[in-house]
């Protein structure tokens, strides 16, 4: 019997890759109610009212992710512990289990700790990153990994689908703490 995972995130390609992870990681465990806004801005002024509609539906686990963006100005990363703060009140009357999954820049991060991916990616044998989150700008890093021959890019973010279904998981977990929070969740909500 399924259970059904409420997912809140950014845009719709960040779904299809937590779909095709929860369902890779626990295999006909899920169903799915999701929300998705066009960016962040959405996802916090609407997340409350998302949250409140997955309640309605009986959802009892939802993931909201969110990814911990840089400073346009400045180049650093924002405040984890600020935007953690600014989620939990998108969450604050719920009384369902969340998880507030928080990639360091952009989910894309994860697929910089898998070579089958990035080979993908760029058409030729790659090395994982052992550090993926230290990788600025890993959506971009991926498009100009997809240059071949400096070409046109042959990646966007509607190939996140089919790339999260190349993913280690396992070695993506050790690399990346978010996806390893989040496969802990999907065990949790799993039961």
């Amino acid at each position: 019997m399924s259970r059904s995972l409420g997912i809140l995130a950014e845009d719709a390609t960040d779904i299809d890759v937590l779909k095709v992870i929860a369902n890779r990681y626990k295999p006909g465990a899920f169903s799915f109610k999701v929300h998705h806004g066009r960016g962040a801005g959405e996802l916090h002024r609407k997340g409350s009212r998302w949250i409140a509609d997955l309640q309605r539906r009986d959802v009892r686990h939802v993931v909201i992710l969110h990814d911990l963006d840089r400073d346009r100005g400045s180049g650093e990363l924002h405040d984890e512990s600020d935007l953690r703060h600014r989620l939990r009140r998108v969450v604050a009357d719920a009384t369902l289990e969340h998880l507030l999954c928080i990639p360091v820049e952009e989910l894309e991060a994860w697929f910089w700790s898998c070579p089958d991916v990035l080979a993908k990616v760029a058409g030729r044998p790659q090395r994982a990153h052992r550090n993926p989150h230290a990788i600025r700008g890993p959506k971009e890093q991926l498009v100009a990994l997809s240059r071949r021959g400096g070409r046109r890019p042959h990646y966007s973010t509607n190939d996140n689908r089919e790339l999260a279904g190349l993913l280690d998981l396992e070695r993506a977990a050790r690399a990346c703490p978010a996806l390893r929070e989040l496969l802990a969740f999907l065990d949790l909500a799993g039961e």
